[in-house]
């Protein structure tokens, strides 16, 4: 068995939730290298509210697209296969 290695954080604003949680494991330099494509893979599979769990919040997705960019990701693309 591996082990595996978790953060949790609890912010109002998701980007600050984001940026507390990825500073948590390292920061984003430890998995996003410069000159890197990157491909975020939210759950946005079906049309329901982000409160439900299901869907990912946007602007987590913003967050991280920007995160990426900072590091120097070539990059960043998002992407999903639909529901329906």
């Amino acid at each position: 068995m591996t082990n595996s290695t978790i953060s949790i954080a609890q912010e109002k604003e998701p980007s600050k939730c984001v940026q507390k949680i990825l500073d948590l494991l390292g920061g984003i330099s430890k998995f996003v290298q410069s000159g890197e494509n990157i491909l975020l893979k939210p759950n946005l599979v079906v049309p329901l509210k982000t409160e439900t769990g299901v869907t990912t919040n946007p602007a987590i997705i913003t967050a991280l697209i920007d995160l990426c960019y900072s590091v120097g990701a070539e990059k960043v693309y998002v992407g999903d296969t639909p529901f329906f």
